[in-house]
C-alpha cells in the first residue's frame, strides 16, 4: 500500500478511461469514478511484496488453483461511478478466471485474496477504506501486513479479523486450502520497528 498523494477532480472517471490513459497517470486507483495517485514505496515493503508473491506464486501454480498477481493490478469493484483497486499481491481462482477470462482490461470482479503492505506514510483512514473496498465487493480473504510491528492483520467475509504475530501462521483457509506459512518469514532480515 502506497500513501496518497492526490484525490482531487471535478469529472468521474471510469475504468475504461483509467485503463488508456497516458503513462503519466499510472500508479492510480479509482475509488468512486476519483482518481487516487499513489507515491512509489520503500524497500521494505518491496522485499515483503516480493517475498509474499513468491511464496504464494509457487503455492498456487504446484496445485494448479489459479493465479496469483503483482502489485497494481486492476480489479473493477464497483460500477458507476467506477472502482479499481490494486492490491499488492492478489490471488484469482480458477473459477473466476474461467467465468472471465484473461484480457488486457482491469479484472471485472474482485480477487478472492487481497494483500496490502502498509508503508510508514499510509493514512489508516486509506488503509481502512480499501479493506472496507475489499469486503464489500466480494473478497474472501484479506491480508494487511504492517512491516513495523512485525504483524498480519486477516479480514474475512464473516467479520472475524484476526492479528498475526511472527510466531503465528498466515493460513489460505478456504481460499488457498493447505497454504501455510510462518509469519516469521515475511520479516527475515529485516529491521525490527523499522
Amino acid at each position: 500500500m502506497s500513501a496518497v498523494l492526490e484525490e482531487t477532480q471535478n469529472k468521474l472517471i471510469t475504468a475504461d478511461e483509467l485503463l488508456y490513459m497516458p503513462d503519466t497517470k499510472r500508479g492510480c486507483e479509482l475509488v468512486r469514478g476519483k482518481l487516487i495517485r499513489y507515491m512509489p514505496t520503500g524497500i521494505i515493503h518491496g522485499i515483503i511484496s516480493t517475498k509474499i508473491t513468491q511464496m504464494l506464486g509457487q503455492f498456487v501454480e504446484e496445485n494448479d488453483l489459479g493465479i496469483v498477481l503483482a502489485a497494481e493490478t486492476g480489479f473493477k469493484i464497483f460500477q458507476n461511478p467506477d472502482t479499481v483497486r490494486g492490491p499488492d499481491v492478489s490471488f484469482v481462482g480458477k473459477k473466476k478466471i474461467t467465468k472471465h477470462g484473461i484480457t488486457e482490461k482491469f479484472f471485472p470482479e474482485a480477487p478472492d485474496l487481497a494483500v496490502e503492505v502498509v508503508s510508514p506514510s499510509d493514512r489508516k483512514k486509506d488503509i481502512e477504506s480499501k479493506i472496507k473496498d475489499y469486503l464489500t465487493a466480494g473478497v474472501e480473504l484479506i491480508w494487511i501486513i504492517y512491516p513495523k510491528n512485525q504483524i498480519v492483520a486477516v479480514y474475512r467475509q464473516n467479520n472475524l479479523v484476526s492479528i498475526l504475530r511472527e510466531d503465528d501462521e498466515l493460513d489460505g483457509e478456504d481460499v488457498l486450502p493447505d497454504f501455510r506459512m510462518q509469519i516469521s518469514k515475511l520479516f527475515t532480515d529485516l529491521p525490527k520497528n523499522n
